[in-house]
């Protein structure tokens, strides 16, 4: 469906919105960013439990607002799936953008994502965005607990499995922004 795409064109409205003022604050908005999740320790292979395996875990995000941090060089052997590993992104705001419905499972299992990223950057603001979908406010709101926010654009139904939205293409958020639900 795009959704790529429409996380891209959500993160340039932002910075053309917003980008002076977060330049100000040092802050960057970026989209398809690998941040810091998680620390694992373990003595993977060692009888007596003498060598311990470090390991530094990133998760992609579709939107992050935050800014860069050199890595230390002592851990970036640790830092596991993350191509670049000379610096971090330290998330102020992430933002998981989906653009055609979304299913309870994925809902909780995000809301999990961000209770955990919650605990590892204090602060941080996670929301959720959803161009359009099935699912009631109640819904959202109960399998969603971990999220500061769930912005739901517009309630669109599902026909024959399938989404009622078309496929969204580079540039159709000038489009979106024009409709009464989305302004609102």
């Amino acid at each position: 469906h795009g959704e790529r795409q429409f996380a891209s064109d959500v993160a340039s409205h932002i910075d053309r919105q917003l980008g002076d003022l977060l330049r100000d604050k040092g802050l960057a908005v970026a989209t398809n960013v690998r941040i810091l999740s998680d620390i694992t320790c373990a003595t993977g292979g060692d009888p007596d439990g003498r060598v311990l395996g470090l390991k530094l875990s990133c998760l992609e995000q579709d939107i992050v607002i935050g800014y860069q941090v050199e890595t230390p060089p002592a851990i970036r052997p640790y830092v596991t799936n993350l191509g670049d590993k000379s610096t971090l992104m330290v998330p102020r705001i992430v933002i998981e953008a989906k653009y055609a419905g979304i299913n309870s499972h994925t809902i909780m299992t995000y809301s999990e994502i961000a209770g955990r990223l919650k605990g590892v950057y204090q602060g941080l603001y996670y929301y959720l965005l959803i161009r359009g979908g099935g699912k009631t406010p109640e819904t959202l709101e109960r399998h969603g607990r971990m999220f500061d926010r769930i912005y739901h654009l517009e309630r669109t139904r599902r026909t024959g499995g399938r989404s009622a939205l078309p496929d969204y293409e580079r540039g159709d958020w000038s489009t979106l922004m024009r409709k009464g639900c989305i302004l609102r």
